[in-house]
């Protein structure tokens, strides 16, 4: 199995938003176009969806974090 280097980007991207996180952004807004601005340069990764949400109910995160939460994307990788 051959792993692209730009897939790379998709773990980048929630380190660096986890990073984030950890110095003390709480901004679910800010932290989700984080993630996205990681991943949006790549040409075979095309973005469906990116969420945060509360870890217990799973409902979408708005505003600032301020309990547990999960931060997941789905994406598209071109396979040429």
């Amino acid at each position: 199995m051959r792993i692209h280097p730009q897939t790379l980007s998709l773990s980048a991207g929630l380190f660096r938003a986890h990073h984030t996180f950890l110095v003390g952004e709480r901004s679910a807004r800010e932290l989700r176009t984080l993630l996205r601005s990681t991943i949006e340069d790549q040409d075979i990764i095309s973005i469906d969806y990116v969420s945060l949400a509360d870890s217990d109910a799973l409902a979408e995160l708005v505003g600032y974090i301020d309990n547990d939460a999960l931060l997941s994307i789905v994406t598209t990788v071109d396979s040429t």
